[in-house]
Protein backbone atom coordinates (compact mmCIF):
# COMPACT_ATOMS: atom_id res chain seq x y z
CA UNK A 1 0.00 0.00 0.00
CA UNK A 2 1.19 3.66 -0.88
CA UNK A 3 1.53 6.36 1.53
CA UNK A 4 -1.17 8.30 -0.37
CA UNK A 5 -3.79 5.60 -0.95
CA UNK A 6 -3.39 5.56 3.08
CA UNK A 7 -3.88 8.95 3.76
CA UNK A 8 -7.03 9.44 1.71
CA UNK A 9 -8.39 6.64 4.10
CA UNK A 10 -11.20 7.46 6.57
CA UNK A 11 -9.67 8.33 9.90
CA UNK A 12 -11.10 5.40 11.61
CA UNK A 13 -10.19 3.03 8.62
CA UNK A 14 -6.46 4.55 8.87
CA UNK A 15 -6.46 3.88 12.37
CA UNK A 16 -8.09 0.26 12.30
CA UNK A 17 -5.52 -0.66 9.76
CA UNK A 18 -2.38 0.69 11.53
CA UNK A 19 -3.60 -1.11 14.92
CA UNK A 20 -4.52 -4.45 12.80
CA UNK A 21 -1.41 -4.79 11.22
CA UNK A 22 0.36 -4.19 14.18
CA UNK A 23 -1.64 -6.97 16.00
CA UNK A 24 -0.63 -9.53 13.19
CA UNK A 25 2.80 -8.47 13.19
CA UNK A 26 3.29 -9.25 16.98
CA UNK A 27 1.20 -12.34 17.22
CA UNK A 28 3.71 -13.99 15.17
CA UNK A 29 7.06 -12.62 17.06
CA UNK A 30 8.49 -15.52 17.97
CA UNK A 31 12.29 -14.80 17.35
CA UNK A 32 13.83 -11.39 18.65
CA UNK A 33 14.02 -9.97 14.95
CA UNK A 34 10.16 -10.54 14.57
CA UNK A 35 9.95 -8.70 17.65
CA UNK A 36 12.54 -5.71 16.23
CA UNK A 37 10.53 -5.54 12.82
CA UNK A 38 7.34 -5.13 15.24
CA UNK A 39 8.49 -2.58 16.77
CA UNK A 40 9.47 -0.76 13.92
CA UNK A 41 6.44 -1.37 12.13
CA UNK A 42 4.36 0.34 15.38
CA UNK A 43 7.01 3.76 14.84
CA UNK A 44 6.26 4.08 11.01
CA UNK A 45 2.79 3.48 12.47
CA UNK A 46 2.93 6.54 14.57
CA UNK A 47 4.47 8.76 11.49
CA UNK A 48 1.67 8.36 9.68
CA UNK A 49 -1.00 8.63 12.54
CA UNK A 50 1.61 12.20 13.17
CA UNK A 51 1.27 13.75 9.77
CA UNK A 52 -2.99 12.91 10.24
CA UNK A 53 -2.44 15.57 13.45
CA UNK A 54 -3.45 12.62 15.72
CA UNK A 55 -1.08 13.53 17.61
CA UNK A 56 -2.05 11.92 20.70
CA UNK A 57 -2.76 8.45 19.02
CA UNK A 58 1.11 9.02 17.48
CA UNK A 59 2.59 9.45 21.07
CA UNK A 60 1.01 6.52 22.53
CA UNK A 61 2.33 4.11 20.18
CA UNK A 62 5.74 5.71 19.49
CA UNK A 63 6.08 5.20 23.27
CA UNK A 64 5.28 1.41 22.73
CA UNK A 65 8.17 0.97 19.71
CA UNK A 66 10.86 3.28 21.97
CA UNK A 67 10.24 0.73 24.93
CA UNK A 68 10.66 -2.69 22.88
CA UNK A 69 13.21 -1.11 21.00
CA UNK A 70 15.44 0.05 24.17
CA UNK A 71 14.14 -3.43 25.59
CA UNK A 72 16.01 -5.42 22.73
CA UNK A 73 18.53 -3.15 21.54
CA UNK A 74 19.40 -1.03 24.23
CA UNK A 75 18.76 2.64 24.32
CA UNK A 76 22.54 3.53 22.52
CA UNK A 77 21.41 1.54 18.98
CA UNK A 78 21.12 3.96 15.93
CA UNK A 79 17.12 2.27 15.67
CA UNK A 80 16.00 3.15 19.41
CA UNK A 81 17.90 7.12 18.95
CA UNK A 82 15.88 7.73 15.98
CA UNK A 83 12.91 6.08 17.72
CA UNK A 84 13.49 8.71 20.27
CA UNK A 85 13.86 11.72 17.97
CA UNK A 86 10.37 10.66 16.62
CA UNK A 87 8.60 9.96 20.06
CA UNK A 88 10.24 13.82 21.06
CA UNK A 89 8.56 15.25 17.72
CA UNK A 90 5.15 13.61 18.50
CA UNK A 91 5.57 15.04 22.00
CA UNK A 92 5.88 18.21 20.82
CA UNK A 93 2.59 18.28 18.38
CA UNK A 94 0.85 16.61 21.98
CA UNK A 95 1.35 20.00 23.40
CA UNK A 96 3.30 17.77 26.07
CA UNK A 97 6.38 20.45 26.21
CA UNK A 98 8.03 19.12 29.17
CA UNK A 99 8.51 15.65 28.56
CA UNK A 100 9.35 16.66 24.68
CA UNK A 101 12.33 18.53 26.29
CA UNK A 102 13.38 15.71 28.98
CA UNK A 103 13.20 12.99 25.69
CA UNK A 104 15.22 15.80 24.22
CA UNK A 105 18.08 15.57 26.39
CA UNK A 106 18.06 11.97 26.32
CA UNK A 107 18.29 11.73 22.26
CA UNK A 108 21.26 14.04 22.36
CA UNK A 109 22.98 13.21 24.81
CA UNK A 110 22.92 8.78 23.25
CA UNK A 111 23.39 10.27 19.86
CA UNK A 112 26.57 11.87 20.93
CA UNK A 113 27.70 8.31 22.99
CA UNK A 114 26.78 6.52 20.16
CA UNK A 115 27.34 8.20 16.85
CA UNK A 116 29.44 10.98 17.56
CA UNK A 117 29.20 14.86 18.17
CA UNK A 118 28.93 15.76 14.42
CA UNK A 119 26.83 12.62 13.21
CA UNK A 120 24.00 13.74 11.51
CA UNK A 121 21.19 12.06 14.13
CA UNK A 122 23.27 14.45 16.79
CA UNK A 123 22.57 17.32 14.67
CA UNK A 124 19.31 16.29 14.38
CA UNK A 125 19.11 15.80 17.64
CA UNK A 126 19.94 19.40 18.67
CA UNK A 127 17.23 20.94 16.18
CA UNK A 128 14.90 19.00 17.81
CA UNK A 129 15.51 19.87 21.29
CA UNK A 130 15.99 23.38 20.84
CA UNK A 131 12.54 23.82 19.40
CA UNK A 132 11.00 22.49 22.35
CA UNK A 133 13.37 24.61 24.48
CA UNK A 134 12.54 27.98 22.41
CA UNK A 135 8.71 27.63 23.38
CA UNK A 136 8.82 28.17 26.95
CA UNK A 137 8.17 30.88 28.80
CA UNK A 138 7.74 32.58 31.81
CA UNK A 139 4.76 33.73 34.51
CA UNK A 140 4.57 37.06 32.15
CA UNK A 141 4.13 35.09 28.97
CA UNK A 142 7.74 36.41 27.57
CA UNK A 143 10.58 33.55 26.52
CA UNK A 144 12.01 32.23 29.66
CA UNK A 145 15.80 33.23 28.98
CA UNK A 146 17.68 30.48 30.25
CA UNK A 147 15.63 28.23 28.02
CA UNK A 148 15.93 30.87 24.83
CA UNK A 149 19.98 30.56 25.38
CA UNK A 150 20.25 27.29 25.40
CA UNK A 151 18.49 26.87 22.71
CA UNK A 152 20.53 29.74 20.66
CA UNK A 153 23.23 27.18 22.01
CA UNK A 154 22.05 24.14 20.24
CA UNK A 155 21.06 25.91 16.93
CA UNK A 156 24.72 27.96 16.64
CA UNK A 157 26.27 24.31 17.33
CA UNK A 158 24.36 22.67 14.58
CA UNK A 159 25.86 25.53 12.27
CA UNK A 160 29.26 25.07 12.91
CA UNK A 161 29.67 21.23 12.96
CA UNK A 162 27.18 20.99 9.48
CA UNK A 163 29.11 23.35 7.23
CA UNK A 164 26.74 23.85 4.26
CA UNK A 165 23.71 21.33 4.44
CA UNK A 166 20.22 21.16 3.86
CA UNK A 167 20.52 20.80 8.30
CA UNK A 168 21.97 23.98 8.61
CA UNK A 169 18.94 26.05 6.60
CA UNK A 170 17.14 23.63 9.45
CA UNK A 171 18.96 25.59 12.15
CA UNK A 172 19.14 28.90 10.67
CA UNK A 173 15.27 28.71 10.12
CA UNK A 174 14.86 27.70 13.90
CA UNK A 175 17.34 30.28 15.03
CA UNK A 176 15.38 33.18 13.01
CA UNK A 177 12.18 31.84 15.07
CA UNK A 178 14.22 32.06 18.51
CA UNK A 179 15.22 35.48 17.46
CA UNK A 180 11.37 36.76 16.75
CA UNK A 181 10.37 35.44 20.06
CA UNK A 182 13.45 36.94 22.04
CA UNK A 183 12.29 40.39 20.32
CA UNK A 184 15.43 40.84 17.64
CA UNK A 185 13.02 41.02 14.91
CA UNK A 186 14.91 42.84 12.40
CA UNK A 187 17.70 39.90 12.72
CA UNK A 188 15.10 37.33 13.00
CA UNK A 189 13.58 38.56 9.72
CA UNK A 190 16.75 38.33 8.32
CA UNK A 191 17.78 34.78 8.88
CA UNK A 192 14.27 33.58 7.89
CA UNK A 193 14.45 35.47 4.28
CA UNK A 194 18.02 33.74 3.60
CA UNK A 195 16.64 30.12 4.79
CA UNK A 196 13.41 30.72 2.24
CA UNK A 197 15.22 32.00 -0.76
CA UNK A 198 17.27 29.00 -0.70
CA UNK A 199 14.24 26.15 -0.06
CA UNK A 200 12.51 28.16 -3.10
CA UNK A 201 15.31 27.22 -5.39
CA UNK A 202 15.23 24.10 -4.45
CA UNK A 203 11.60 23.13 -3.30
CA UNK A 204 9.09 25.88 -5.38
CA UNK A 205 7.13 27.63 -3.35
CA UNK A 206 4.38 24.95 -2.15
CA UNK A 207 6.45 22.30 -0.45
CA UNK A 208 5.75 21.56 3.10
CA UNK A 209 8.77 22.93 4.09
CA UNK A 210 8.96 25.87 2.43
CA UNK A 211 5.10 26.35 3.85
CA UNK A 212 6.16 26.20 7.34
CA UNK A 213 9.15 28.46 6.63
CA UNK A 214 6.36 30.99 5.15
CA UNK A 215 4.13 31.35 8.11
CA UNK A 216 7.68 31.87 10.08
CA UNK A 217 8.80 34.54 8.40
CA UNK A 218 5.18 36.13 8.49
CA UNK A 219 5.10 35.79 12.35
CA UNK A 220 8.59 38.03 12.22
CA UNK A 221 7.27 40.59 9.75
CA UNK A 222 3.95 40.93 12.18
CA UNK A 223 6.59 41.60 14.75
CA UNK A 224 8.16 44.19 12.61
CA UNK A 225 5.03 45.87 12.01
CA UNK A 226 5.33 44.72 8.52
CA UNK A 227 1.23 43.73 8.11
CA UNK A 228 0.61 43.65 4.28
CA UNK A 229 3.25 41.25 3.59
CA UNK A 230 2.89 38.94 6.61
CA UNK A 231 -0.84 39.20 5.79
CA UNK A 232 -0.29 37.58 2.30
CA UNK A 233 2.21 34.88 3.36
CA UNK A 234 -0.61 33.53 5.97
CA UNK A 235 -3.31 33.83 3.35
CA UNK A 236 -1.51 32.25 0.92
CA UNK A 237 -0.43 29.83 3.17
CA UNK A 238 -4.10 29.29 4.61
CA UNK A 239 -5.61 28.28 1.28
CA UNK A 240 -2.76 26.02 0.36
CA UNK A 241 -3.27 23.67 3.47
CA UNK A 242 -6.83 23.94 3.14
CA UNK A 243 -7.10 22.92 -0.40
CA UNK A 244 -4.12 20.28 0.46
CA UNK A 245 -4.82 18.74 3.66
CA UNK A 246 -8.51 20.10 4.81
CA UNK A 247 -9.65 22.98 7.38
CA UNK A 248 -9.26 20.53 10.13
CA UNK A 249 -5.95 19.39 9.93
CA UNK A 250 -3.75 21.14 12.86
CA UNK A 251 -1.17 22.70 10.08
CA UNK A 252 -4.55 24.41 8.35
CA UNK A 253 -5.41 26.00 11.65
CA UNK A 254 -2.30 27.15 12.33
CA UNK A 255 -1.91 28.64 9.26
CA UNK A 256 -5.64 30.62 10.04
CA UNK A 257 -4.54 31.19 13.67
CA UNK A 258 -1.63 33.18 12.28
CA UNK A 259 -3.96 35.34 10.04
CA UNK A 260 -6.33 36.20 12.35
CA UNK A 261 -3.43 37.39 14.78
CA UNK A 262 -2.20 39.27 12.26
CA UNK A 263 -5.61 40.92 11.19
CA UNK A 264 -6.08 41.79 15.21
CA UNK A 265 -2.14 43.07 15.30
CA UNK A 266 -3.74 45.48 12.49
CA UNK A 267 -6.73 46.59 15.04
CA UNK A 268 -8.96 45.05 12.56
CA UNK A 269 -10.54 43.29 15.31
CA UNK A 270 -14.29 42.98 13.92
CA UNK A 271 -12.94 40.58 11.24
CA UNK A 272 -10.26 38.76 13.45
CA UNK A 273 -12.43 38.01 16.44
CA UNK A 274 -14.21 35.57 14.20
CA UNK A 275 -11.61 33.60 12.88
CA UNK A 276 -9.57 33.61 15.62
CA UNK A 277 -12.90 31.83 17.86
CA UNK A 278 -12.93 29.53 14.81
CA UNK A 279 -9.54 28.88 15.53
CA UNK A 280 -9.89 28.27 19.07
CA UNK A 281 -12.89 26.13 18.72
CA UNK A 282 -11.25 23.90 16.11
CA UNK A 283 -8.12 23.73 18.36
CA UNK A 284 -10.22 22.40 21.05
CA UNK A 285 -11.64 19.22 18.75
CA UNK A 286 -8.68 18.59 16.83
CA UNK A 287 -6.29 18.94 19.60
CA UNK A 288 -8.31 19.10 22.91
CA UNK A 289 -9.72 21.29 25.59
CA UNK A 290 -6.31 21.40 27.89
CA UNK A 291 -3.25 21.28 24.36
CA UNK A 292 -0.99 23.75 24.88
CA UNK A 293 -2.21 25.30 21.27
CA UNK A 294 -5.56 25.10 22.28
CA UNK A 295 -5.00 27.35 25.54
CA UNK A 296 -3.03 29.92 23.69
CA UNK A 297 -6.23 29.87 21.50
CA UNK A 298 -7.91 30.91 24.15
CA UNK A 299 -6.05 33.41 25.86
CA UNK A 300 -5.19 35.06 21.89
CA UNK A 301 -9.11 34.84 21.69
CA UNK A 302 -9.70 36.53 25.13
CA UNK A 303 -6.78 39.48 24.40
CA UNK A 304 -8.32 40.50 20.85
CA UNK A 305 -12.26 40.63 22.86
CA UNK A 306 -10.71 42.50 25.55
CA UNK A 307 -9.63 45.01 22.95
CA UNK A 308 -12.46 45.31 21.22
CA UNK A 309 -14.36 46.00 24.25
CA UNK A 310 -16.27 42.40 24.57
CA UNK A 311 -15.27 42.22 28.65
CA UNK A 312 -17.58 40.08 29.84
CA UNK A 313 -17.11 37.40 27.49
CA UNK A 314 -13.36 37.82 27.35
CA UNK A 315 -13.13 37.37 30.89
CA UNK A 316 -15.36 34.34 30.09
CA UNK A 317 -13.30 32.69 27.63
CA UNK A 318 -10.34 33.27 30.04
CA UNK A 319 -11.69 32.06 32.99
CA UNK A 320 -12.20 28.42 30.57
CA UNK A 321 -8.41 28.40 29.58
CA UNK A 322 -7.04 29.10 32.86
CA UNK A 323 -9.14 26.45 34.45
CA UNK A 324 -8.28 23.69 31.86
CA UNK A 325 -4.63 24.80 31.74
CA UNK A 326 -5.16 24.25 35.73
CA UNK A 327 -6.29 21.18 35.23
CA UNK A 328 -4.19 19.48 32.71
CA UNK A 329 -1.04 21.63 33.63
CA UNK A 330 -1.14 22.54 37.03
CA UNK A 331 -0.75 25.44 39.21
CA UNK A 332 2.79 25.87 39.01
CA UNK A 333 3.45 25.56 35.43
CA UNK A 334 4.18 29.57 33.59
CA UNK A 335 1.11 29.05 31.23
CA UNK A 336 -1.32 28.55 33.87
CA UNK A 337 0.31 31.43 36.18
CA UNK A 338 0.76 34.06 33.40
CA UNK A 339 -3.43 33.23 32.48
CA UNK A 340 -4.16 34.02 36.28
CA UNK A 341 -2.05 36.58 36.22
CA UNK A 342 -4.93 38.15 33.31
CA UNK A 343 -7.83 37.44 35.49
CA UNK A 344 -6.64 38.90 37.95
CA UNK A 345 -5.83 41.76 36.25
CA UNK A 346 -9.11 42.28 34.42
CA UNK A 347 -11.81 40.98 36.76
Amino acid sequence: MTLLAFQTMPTGFKKWLCLTNIVLLIAGCDSREDRINAAEAKERAAELLDDKGEYVQAVNLGREALTELTKLLGSDHPKTIHCRYNLSGFLQGAGKRDEAIAEGRKLLASSIRALGDDDEESLYARLQLASALRDVNDVEGNIDTKCAGEAEALYQAVIRLAGTSEIVLRARNGLGVLYGRMGKHGEAVKQITVVLEAQRLSLGNEADEVLATRLNLAAALMAEKLFEPAQKECQVVYDIRKKRLGEEHPLTIRAKDWLGNCLADQGRLEEAIPMIREVWNAKRRVLGDAHRDSLVAGFNLAVAELNAGYRDEAIRVLEETHRQALKALGPADSQTQMYQSALDKVR
